[in-house]
């Protein structure tokens, strides 16, 4: 790696390698998922920038299939995480958090989790793609 400093000279940094990895990494799960026992689907996808936001937002829509309820939530946002096999989203609500999380050797399944205002997960379920 070549860094050059001074007042008036540019910073040139040699970036062959990492290119790959960051877009890998920036990869979301998109598409419908369905839980294992068939009682919810799950919607994520992009929605595209606009003059309001300039970044696409990732969402969340939930459908209860048994009570026919639709949750929908926005604005999802890269949860840090350790480990560099899984990529994991969150959003919140009303002191609510919903994780997404997915590995993308398999983007197939995705695991949806909730943990209540008082730290306690109320929700974990395994979901596979439509």
């Amino acid at each position: 790696m070549l860094l050059a400093l001074g007042v008036a000279t540019p910073i040139a940094i040699d970036s062959a390698a990492p290119e790959v990895a960051v877009a890998q990494y920036a990869e979301r799960a998109q598409g419908t998922f369905v839980s294992l026992d068939g009682d919810t689907s799950v919607e994520l996808f992009d929605s595209p920038a606009s003059l309001v936001d300039p970044e696409p937002s990732y969402n969340y829509i939930e459908h209860d299939l048994d009570r026919d309820a639709v949750f929908t939530l926005e604005f999802g946002e890269e949860a840090r995480t350790w480990v560099e096999d899984r990529h994991v989203y969150v959003w919140y609500r009303s002191e609510y958090r919903y994780f997404v999380a997915w590995q993308p050797a398999d983007p197939d399944f995705i695991r949806v989790t909730i943990i209540d205002p008082n730290g306690v997960q109320i929700f974990n379920e395994l979901f596979e793609r439509e």
